[in-house]
Parts: C-alpha cells; structure tokens; sequence
C-alpha cells in the first residue's frame, strides 16, 4: 500500500516536472522577449564622435548627450518590411503571454484539463516562429533604415534571438509533456 502510494506520487512530479519546466523556459523567453522588445538597441553605428542606437520603437544619438526620439519621428517613413518586425514581435509578446498563462493554468488550476496544454504548446512555437521571421527580415534589411548607414546589430536583438530559442526548447517540453498525456 505504502509503495504503491509512493509510486504514483513520484509519477506524478515526473509529469509535473515537464510541465513547469516548460513553464520556467517560457517565462524565461518571455522576459528575454521584453528586453528585445522595449529597450532601443536592436542596432547601432558608430561615426566618429557621433554613436546612434535604434530599436523597434526608438532611435537613440548620443554626441555627449543622449537624446531618444520615437522612430516614426526620427525616419522619413518607415518601410513595411520594419512594420512587419514590429507587429511580428507584438504577436510574439502575445502569444509567449499566453502560453505562460496556459501552461500556469494547466499546472496549478486545471490538472486534467488537457486543452490548456495544446493552447501554451501552440502559442509558444507560433511565437517562436514570428520571433524568427522578424529577426530574418530585420537582419536582411536593417542597413535600409536612416539613410542607409551601415549598421550592427546590438543586445537587444540578441536577447529577442535567445528569446525565440528558449521559446522553442520550451515548446519541446511541453510535446513531450503531451506525448506522457496521451
């Protein structure tokens, strides 16, 4: 009897431990994903006494001071392919929520509720895959930008590619946390 209760409580943090730690790598992505998403350093460039910064939101110029604009502002129109990256990487920010909010659901209030599962296994791979197209896209196309200076890609950029893969990693142990379901 006392085996047996045993057993079945080690099975069941073996199954939970999928779970959250899938859980963990998406919260982790998520926060990844925020850094690349709010903070203005995507790319830079570096001419003599003048460095510039830019991200999806904002352009930064540095000459002694430091001086952000919204990038509407600073480009003389921006191209679609960039507005296509910003709203790839919002959808990423959404789906990423909402696969954190579905794994949360399915390990703490909704244990037999497999439905939450498919939902975060779901949203956290389209996610990873919009992460990836925006940061394809951006890299291809960012020397377009600000009249064609050459630029180098920075930090922020960096944490949204390490973002889409803890997205990835994550939405692999939430398939295996499917395959022990089913």
């Amino acid at each position: 009897m006392m085996l047996s209760w045993l057993r079945d409580k080690v099975k069941t943090l073996q199954n939970k431990n999928l779970l959250l730690i899938g859980l963990t790598i998406s919260f982790i992505a998520l926060a990844f994903q925020m850094i690349g998403f709010l903070f203005p350093f995507w790319m830079s460039s570096n001419d003599g006494p003048y460095s510039v910064t830019a991200g999806l939101w904002q352009v930064c110029g540095m000459d002694g001071e430091s001086e952000c604009l919204d990038i509407q502002v600073a480009g003389p129109g921006l191209p679609g392919w960039f507005m296509a990256v910003q709203a790839l990487t919002v959808l990423a920010v959404i789906f990423f929520i909402l696969a954190v909010i579905c794994a949360g659901a399915k390990l703490l209030l909704f244990k037999n509720k497999i439905l939450f599962l498919f939902v975060a296994t779901g949203a956290v791979f389209l996610g990873a895959v919009s992460v990836f197209f925006a940061v394809i896209v951006f890299a291809a196309r960012r020397n377009e930008l600000f009249f064609g200076k050459a630029y180098t890609l920075h930090f922020a950029y960096g944490f949204t590619i390490f973002g889409m893969l803890a997205a990835a990693t994550a939405g692999l142990f939430f398939v295996l946390e499917l395959r022990k379901i089913k």
